[in-house]
């Protein structure tokens, strides 16, 4: 509607590869942004820019000490943050559950487990033996504003390949698992997490390879290695666009001029 009445338009990508809707929208968009360079091939070179994902500006800015007094962490231990989007993820749930006792028995463990979710991660811990806040495991629903905090005390991130999770993590410089969604539009976690996989700024387990010898193998592989994870720290950062909201401004401001 807004193209029929020459309305300027903008419109933006999260995505390594764009949805139906953006691809339809992209043919009379003035302009485009995109989150991954391997978006750009997908629009009209004069009407593309790389602005990045826009984020909450102190995401990045958290204060590990809060983490680790709001949680008991042990600073001598590392900590795994395990993340399914806001909604969590099943699969990724019951992937941590089954190598819990090895996990716990050298790291500590935060994991969020969507709502609901919650109560049966809760009862399958306690089955092992494990209460939530206790030995090291602390399950909760939902993460809110102490996300950052958290962030600034994991050595590590377990994550679904969704575009602001990978931003977040790229922010905070995080080394990490991604775990791309198995059939979600147009196989976009799974390009996501390869592009980054491509430039060696994460790893990338398929949930149809998600056997649990795998799975801890390679959790330990990036645990045990502090050279791989400065380099995956290192390799990630450069899909942070710090000021990915002021460009995607200008670029409306450039349009209405």
């Amino acid at each position: 509607a807004a193209w029929a009445y020459r309305i300027p338009v903008l419109i933006h990508e999260s995505d390594a590869v764009p949805g139906l809707a953006n691809s339809i929208l992209g043919k009379f968009a003035d302009r485009v942004a995109v989150s991954y360079p391997s978006a750009e091939g997908e629009f009209l070179a004069n009407q593309v820019v790389l602005t990045g994902n826009p984020l909450r500006a102190d995401i990045n800015n958290g204060d590990a000490q809060k983490a680790i007094k709001q949680f008991s962490l042990h600073e001598e231990r590392k900590t795994i943050l395990v993340i399914g989007g806001s909604q969590g993820a099943r699969v990724i749930n019951n992937k941590v559950l089954s190598v819990l006792p090895e996990l716990l028995d050298k790291y500590q463990i935060i994991h969020q487990t969507g709502e609901v979710n919650f109560e049966e991660v809760k009862h399958r811990a306690g089955e092992m033996g494990y209460k939530i806040g206790r030995e090291g495991y602390h399950a909760m629903p939902f993460i809110g504003q102490e996300m950052k905090d958290i962030y600034a005390a994991s050595d590590l991130v377990i994550s679904r390949a969704g575009a602001n999770s990978i931003a977040e993590i790229a922010a905070n410089g995080k080394p990490s698992i991604l775990i791309p969604l198995e059939g979600s539009a147009n196989d976009h976690q799974r390009m996501n997490a390869y592009s980054l996989a491509k430039l060696g700024a994460c790893i990338v387990l398929d949930e149809n390879n998600l056997g649990k010898n795998i799975f801890l193998s390679r959790i330990e592989e990036i645990m045990n290695n502090e050279e791989l994870r400065q380099k995956l720290s290192k390799n990630i950062q450069s899909f942070y666009h710090p000021d990915a909201t002021e460009r995607i401004a200008n670029g409306v401001l450039e349009m209405i001029k």
